[in-house]
């Protein structure tokens, strides 16, 4: 089974200036962006792995 690693942060703005959460389509009162790494024998790599913008919830609730 593949480890996964995760760093989330805000981009200070709502989704007037991002657009909606790409997970559940709703507008954000502060958007978020998620980038998910993958750990393979020699180090973590972003082969493979998803990145996404929205609600803080939604972008957790999407984690594998």
């Amino acid at each position: 089974m593949s480890k996964y690693r995760y760093k989330i942060k805000s981009w200070e703005a709502s989704s007037a200036k991002y657009g909606p959460c790409q997970v559940c389509k709703k507008h954000c009162s502060e958007v978020f962006s998620q980038v998910e790494e993958k750990q393979y024998t020699n180090g973590w790599t972003h082969y493979g792995c998803w990145d996404y913008v929205g609600h803080e919830t939604c972008l957790i609730n999407k984690r594998r």
